[in-house]
């Protein structure tokens, strides 16, 4: 599937990041400990949450998020921490939990159709044994 979005453009083609199931981490814990559901950006806008298109999540302010809801505008921020309120501070969790400790299963019918896909060539061979198998 990869190639098939690469290829979408010839020039310039898109960059492709593979990722695995040890790839994807659970904030499930985090949100429920550090992060509030905001109403208003930092501009004192009401955010839409509806309509946002793109979410940023920046390395260097962790808690922030930036977001847009078209892909044209320029990126609007929001705080995701109670900063400011009352109460005890909120304790940083440094170790995150992977969401999956194994891959992932597939329906019967997505099999099928992938099988179908490396059967008529759609899918590359060298990737036929990883769905085969």
């Amino acid at each position: 599937m990869s190639t098939v979005i690469r290829m979408a453009r010839r020039k310039d083609p898109y960059n492709v990041v593979q990722l695995t199931h040890e790839d994807i981490w659970d904030f499930k814990e985090v949100q429920s400990q550090s992060m509030k559901y905001n109403k208003i950006d930092i501009n004192g806008t009401k955010i839409n949450w509806l309509n946002i298109k793109w979410l940023r999540f920046m390395r260097e302010d962790p808690d922030s998020v930036l977001f847009k809801y078209n892909f044209e505008e320029d990126f609007r921020k929001m705080k995701m921490t109670g900063s400011g309120e009352r109460g005890r501070p909120i304790e940083k969790t440094k170790d995150l939990p992977r969401k999956y400790t194994g891959k992932q299963p597939i329906s019967q019918a997505k099999k099928k159709d992938l099988l179908n896909l490396c059967k008529t060539k759609i899918i590359s061979s060298k990737y036929h044994d990883f769905y085969k198998n």
